[in-house]
C-alpha cells in the first residue's frame, strides 16, 4: 500500500482547479453567447457582468478581482514555489486589465467579442496547463 501524504503541492492543485472553476469558468461563461457580430454594447454589457459579477455566492456577486485576490491569497498562504507562478499572474492579470473596456471614461477602441472570449479561455487553459505541469513532476513527498 502506497503511503500518499497531501501536500503542498496538492494543495496547490486543489485551489487551482477551484479557480479554474470560479474565476475560468464564470468568467467565460457570461460571455460566451456572443458572436463575433455582436454589437459592442452587448459584448460590453457582458464583459461588465463578466468581470463585476463574475459569481454570485448567496445573492452577492463577487467580482473577478475579488475571486483572484481570495485565491491568490490562498496560493501564497502555501508557500509552494512553483514554475508556472508568473504565467498565471499574467494571464490573470491580462483578464482583469479587460475591466478598462467597460470604464466610462475609456475612449480606446471598443472590444471585439472574440477578443474578449479569448482572452476569458486563455485563462482557463493556462490554469488546465499548469495543473497538468504540476500533475507530470515527480511525486516529492
Amino acid at each position: 500500500m502506497i503511503d500518499r501524504r497531501w501536500t503542498a503541492k496538492d494543495e496547490l492543485i486543489d485551489i487551482l482547479l477551484d479557480l479554474k472553476h470560479d474565476l475560468g469558468k464564470y468568467l467565460f461563461l457570461h460571455l460566451s453567447h456572443l458572436t463575433a457580430d455582436s454589437p459592442v454594447e452587448a459584448t460590453l454589457e457582458a464583459l461588465r457582468v463578466a468581470l463585476l459579477e463574475t459569481r454570485v455566492v448567496g445573492g452577492k456577486p463577487q467580482s473577478a478581482a475579488e475571486i483572484w485576490q481570495r485565491y491568490r491569497q490562498e496560493i501564497d498562504a502555501l508557500n509552494y514555489s512553483f514554475n508556472g507562478r508568473e504565467r498565471l499572474n499574467r494571464v490573470i492579470e491580462d483578464a482583469l486589465a479587460m475591466h478598462t473596456f467597460i470604464q466610462n471614461d475609456n475612449a480606446s477602441r471598443p472590444p471585439h467579442a472574440r477578443e474578449v472570449q479569448q482572452i476569458a479561455r486563455r485563462l482557463s487553459e493556462t490554469i488546465s496547463e499548469i495543473i497538468e505541469a504540476e500533475n507530470s513532476e515527480e511525486y516529492d513527498g
